[in-house]
């Protein structure tokens, strides 16, 4: 058996790769780590989806082979040309044997490059723009942009009538859109209509360079694999010079085919040439690619069946499968509808098989999504043995899409073990077991059943959206009833669990309710009414581990200090990823690893503490209140005068350890001041702004001022009782956002 294994972050990977606004980043070495755990030397690994192409290479690089289904001729062709990666002199080759073409009299490169060209504003010759701005309402190009390559000038300026006229000139032949069309769908094809809407989101100037470029691949006489590098060039270029593309581009993916109000239009022939250092960037060997029917040799490597899983899962059962491994794949119109229309063109459309049912279903929604992933995951129930380990990667963050997963993969009678998400742009990790986890059912209604209560007990602190809503999904998957026990649609018992687990997070009698006037949910945070019986709160426990460790050794990396953070918080427990950053520069310098700062080390703070602690008593004694230290072993010092509304309490800490000072007892009219070195500003800050708890309660009970303060202070001749508390507080503590370091 397995236990409930650590997030495991990998190591972050900002470099473009194709389709990548499409396509899950899932951070490098998360599943070769994942291999490692769970101890996968012989036996292969199903992924029944093949939504990540990386994923896949990834496992069989390791040494692992890969058993998978694929039913996007897009993404088998990506997985091929991944997995026998060219290189740049290879596809360079291949771009220069297109560009020479002929077409009349001209090459297809100057062909395409002519109808984007402009006069250099600078020097009055002609170029071929890099990109235009489109108004969509307008129908007209506002901007363009562009490299003068005789006087080297970059330009971004407004268009003329010129390039406006040019633009236009593509739209007086319906020539090319309707070879572009035909190629997919013929005038009796019922969907014809729908694949025209497809088409219609490309600008006439680029279907132009499409059909032009289609044509004369079609004629060239390529090897099989070079024609496999070709067109996986030329479908990421379909995929960069369509109009989804806004202006201001976001990490959003396209999910619907509907063009923003201000979009780019970018030089075809620019975007084909800059796609060659996109997929020869692999710096990976070759692996074996085994397409069914072919039985795979005794080399590692992946083995392909085509189709829907429902169709071919019963050819799994000569696999000796040991795991899961798979991205679970959002629906998405847009990549779905692109992914047909380019194999049409690139392959034929006879070569769309099952996946040209895209075309026929317009409407997606998260019930839908649910019955299709239950179909999925009740046939993998079928071929793996019970008690093999799963891991899911769903390939948002979106809670709609997790949920989606968690309870059709329930339904199908496994069980998931744990959650963990961490900062929005890293996957989500679920751990599952292939193992019935049903034997005690019970309703959905019992108050103990969501597990949120015991959940923010455990946690100490509030916890937002994301983590409330999964801890109840969790919790209620795990006494759903599997589906041969259960009559209703996987679907339907989506929008039950949805709507139940809201109804529960809305109960302001039972929770506490934080940002409970901000309309949307997803802002909202929930703690307990009375955390008396709680865990000391997670962020504070996780700077205490975080000094242990750092304490504890003379530099450490941080990828061994988050792993070691993620074991011992683990599931819907895994600290966000900035908190542990924001602790470790609070600490610690960097250089390639983190060495903890020397006025970090103990004795040098104990020096500090006493010396403030001296400071204080002086400084108070000097204003004539009568100073005391009201307990040294919490390091509080007391200033008391005549008039009670006067007085001072001073608790000095080297820590950012909020959770201490909640609960204290203190006489009224006491101003409180916890003292801290300036180093420890920003951790407080976070502290503040990311514990709703803290950031409600620390505030009414104590100010903050700092080591340096009090130093000044102590120096300052005019000093006086009128003028302390502005001056103590001349330097409140901020927060300053900081660059995530996962290296």
């Amino acid at each position: 058996m397995f236990s409930s294994p650590p997030y495991i972050s990998g190591n972050y990977d900002d470099s473009s790769f194709p389709l990548q606004r499409f396509l899950p980043r899932i951070n490098k070495g998360v599943v070769s780590e994942w291999i490692k755990y769970l101890r996968l030397d012989d036996g292969w690994v199903l992924d029944p989806f093949c939504a990540s192409p990386h994923m896949l290479i990834e496992i069989a690089s390791m040494g692992v082979n890969v058993v998978t289904t694929v039913n996007n001729p897009i993404l088998e062709k990506y997985l091929y040309v991944l997995a026998n990666p060219p290189d740049y002199e290879i596809l360079s080759y291949l771009i220069e044997k297109l560009s020479t073409a002929i077409d009349g009299k001209k090459r297809l490169e100057d062909l395409i490059k002519n109808a984007y060209l402009t006069k250099c504003s600078n020097c009055g010759k002609e170029v071929s723009v890099d990109e235009f701005i489109w108004d969509r309402d307008k129908n007209i190009p506002l901007f363009k942009s562009y490299v003068c390559p005789y006087c080297e000038k970059s330009v971004e300026e407004p268009v003329n009538d010129v390039d406006i006229k040019l633009a236009r000139s593509f739209s007086t032949s319906k020539l090319h859109w309707m070879r572009a069309v035909s190629k997919i769908a013929d005038q009796s094809n019922p969907e014809r209509s729908y694949v025209e809407n497809i088409i219609n989101i490309h600008l006439p100037r680029t279907i132009f360079a499409i059909i032009m470029t289609l044509n004369h691949l079609d004629i060239l006489d390529l090897p099989p694999n070079h024609r496999n590098y070709l067109e996986a060039l030329l479908f990421s270029t379909f995929d960069q010079v369509n109009s989804l593309w806004p202006v201001h581009v976001t990490r959003d993916k396209p999910k619907q085919l509907t063009i923003p109000p201000q979009f780019r239009e970018k030089n075809f022939w620019n975007v084909l040439e800059n796609q060659v250092k996109l997929w020869a960037n692999n710096p990976l060997k070759p692996i074996p690619i085994y397409l069914s029917p072919d039985r795979p040799s005794n080399e590692n490597g992946i083995y392909v069946f085509r189709g829907r899983f429902r169709d071919i899962y019963e050819n799994l059962n000569d696999f000796d499968i040991r795991a899961i491994i798979s991205v679970v794949p959002r629906y998405n119109q847009a990549f779905w509808a692109l992914s047909a229309v380019w194999t049409a063109w690139l392959m034929g459309k006879e070569q769309l098989g099952s996946f040209i049912n895209v075309f026929h279903r317009r409407k997606y929604d998260w019930g839908w999504h649910t019955d299709a992933l239950f179909s999925v995951f009740n046939n993998v129930a079928k071929v793996i043995p019970k008690n093999s380990p799963v891991l899911l990667f769903p390939s948002d963050q979106e809670i709609e899409l997790i949920s989606s997963t968690v309870i059709s993969f329930s339904l199908a009678g496994l069980k998931i073990n744990n959650i963990a998400i961490r900062n929005k742009n890293q996957i989500p990790q679920i751990f599952a077991i292939s193992k019935e986890s049903f034997d005690n059912f019970q309703n959905i209604n019992h108050d103990d059943e969501y597990g949120l209560t015991d959940y923010l007990s455990q946690l100490g602190q509030p916890a937002d959206f994301s983590h409330s809503y999964l801890v109840s999904l969790l919790s209620l998957s795990r006494n759903i009833k599997p589906a041969h026990h259960n009559t209703i649609k996987p679907g339907d018992i989506y929008l039950e669990f949805q709507k139940n687990i809201l109804k529960h997070l809305d109960d302001d009698a039972k929770f506490m309710i934080y940002n409970a006037d901000i309309k949307s949910i997803s802002l909202k945070f929930w703690g307990l009414k009375d955390y008396a019986y709680s865990k000391k709160p997670l962020d504070d426990r996780v700077e205490e581990e975080i000094l242990q460790i750092i304490n504890s050794s003379i530099a450490v990396d941080y990828m061994v200090i988050d792993r070691m953070i993620c074991e011992k918080f683990s599931g819907l427990f895994t600290p966000p990823a900035d908190l542990i950053n924001v602790c470790l520069n609070s600490y610690c310098y960097l250089e390639d690893k983190f060495i903890l700062k020397p006025q970090e080390f103990f004795e040098n703070r104990e020096k500090d503490v006493s010396e403030i602690t001296n400071l204080l008593l002086d400084l108070g004694n000097k204003l004539g209140y009568k100073v005391f230290a009201k307990d040294f072993s919490t390091n509080i010092i007391a200033w008391e005068s005549d008039n009670p509304s006067n007085n001072y309490e001073f608790y000095i800490s080297i820590t950012a350890i909020l959770s201490n000072y909640l609960g204290l007892p203190s006489g009224k009219n006491v101003t409180r001041y916890i003292v801290i070195p300036g180093s420890r500003s920003n951790l407080i800050a976070y502290k503040l702004r990311e514990n709703k708890m803290f950031g409600e309660l620390i505030p009414k009970l104590y100010k903050f001022t700092k080591f340096r303060n009090v130093r000044r202070l102590s120096k300052d001749a005019s000093i006086s009782r009128n003028t302390l508390k502005p001056q103590l507080e001349i330097d409140p503590i901020t927060y300053n956002e900081e660059q995530l370091r996962l290296m």
